[in-house]
């Protein structure tokens, strides 16, 4: 298992690793905090919308990549159980819900009871 908490540059981890993930199928650990929670409901600085614009590139690219190598992504919710989750967005910040597994098809069986429907 790798686990991967780099405020926004989780693709940039990945892409270091892709070998290693294609060959090995290691399961992936995210946090990958939500757009939303840098908006609020102010008027953003450039700074803050360069953040987010940042934020919304690396989410689609972890997406892209994760998809590519055959991985499924999976929220862990509070009570540990997994909700199958490819946009990373929540409607609220709620910094319960900003973690992430990452399964290849061979872990899903494994972890089939765990997994919300």
């Amino acid at each position: 298992m790798v686990k991967i908490d780099v405020e926004g540059v989780e693709w940039q981890v990945l892409v270091g690793m892709k070998e290693t993930l294609a060959k090995y199928e290691p399961i992936l650990l995210l946090e990958i905090l939500p757009t939303d929670f840098l908006c609020g409901t102010r008027p953003l600085s450039e700074q803050v919308m360069a953040m987010v614009n940042q934020r919304r590139q690396s989410i689609t690219a972890v997406r892209s990549l994760t998809q590519e190598l055959g991985y499924r992504s999976f929220r862990i919710l509070p009570s540990g159980r997994l909700e199958v989750n490819d946009t990373f967005e929540i409607p609220v910040y709620d910094n319960t819900l900003i973690n992430y597994l990452f399964l290849t098809q061979r872990h899903v069986p494994i972890l089939t009871d765990i997994i919300a429907t």
